[in-house]
């Protein structure tokens, strides 16, 4: 494993304590880039057995440290970007419970977030990047229009602009900043007034969402044309097959241009 780059692993679970999955963290030695992998149990078809495999858990998957946000007699709770950030700053805490999520700022949304609306302060600690910040957006708009919380009750640390890209709360502070990590996350401000222009980002991520959906749904039918037609070589031509007719290559791509996904048709 420390060959391919494995680093550590983090594992998920219960409010009791009991494993639901466990996320793999490696690294690559070349780039540098991080990749987790989901392990998880799933019932074995042939001999009706249960058995680990690298496969994800099923959606909307358990946020980290259960346990600890469970058992808190405290009304506020932190959530930051990854395991490590989460791991390194409850160890600053103490008593606050610090959450976070499995498999990246792109998996998000992909968490049950009920947990956390048992707070009174819910404390978003992004990384210092447009990526972990548009997350961490997305998490509050999530919260507040699909989960009903109070905008008041989300608050968001401001990470200083002078800090190096990509910097998180499991680096060490800048030698040029008077700042600590616990006194950065505990001046945390309610999230409308930190963050003036939310309404605008908030359209952005649903217009960003919704251009996505379009997506999905386009590959979907143009998986469904796939399965429906046939290119005819020597003609140039696609037959569609339920029909039984024969289509000019060039008039199938004009009837379906409007269905492209990406840069792809």
């Amino acid at each position: 494993k420390a060959s391919k780059g494995y680093e550590t692993h983090y594992t998920y679970t219960d409010e009791m304590g009991c494993t639901y999955f466990i996320v793999e963290r490696k690294k690559d030695a070349d780039t540098g880039k991080k990749s987790f992998f989901l392990h998880s149990k799933w019932l074995h078809k042939s001999n009706g057995q249960k058995k680990w495999i690298a496969k994800h858990y099923p959606e909307p998957r358990p946020i980290f440290n259960l346990p600890k946000l469970k058992n808190s007699k405290v009304s506020k709770v932190y959530i930051t970007e990854g395991e490590k950030t989460c791991l390194a700053l409850q160890d600053q805490v103490g008593a606050y419970p610090v959450t976070t999520y499995a498999c990246g700022c792109w998996s998000i949304l992909k968490s049950d977030w009920r947990p956390v609306l048992d707070f009174q302060t819910i404390v978003l600690v992004p990384d210092h990047d447009a990526t972990g910040r548009d997350a961490m957006h997305k998490l509050a708009l999530h919260l507040v229009e699909k989960k009903e919380a109070l905008i008041d009750t989300i608050h968001w640390a401001t990470i200083p602009k002078e800090f190096p890209e990509g910097w998180d709360v499991a680096d060490s502070i800048p030698d040029t900043s008077d700042l600590t990590t616990l006194k950065l996350v505990h001046e945390s401000e309610p999230y409308a007034e930190a963050v003036e222009d939310y309404k605008d980002i908030w359209n952005r991520l649903k217009e960003k969402d919704l251009k996505k959906d379009i997506d999905v749904t386009n590959e979907a039918r143009l998986r469904e044309l796939g399965n429906e037609s046939a290119y005819i070589r020597h003609l140039n031509e696609i037959l569609h097959l339920p029909s039984d007719q024969l289509v000019p290559l060039q008039h199938f791509d004009n009837n379906y241009a409007y269905l492209k996904v990406g840069q792809s048709r």
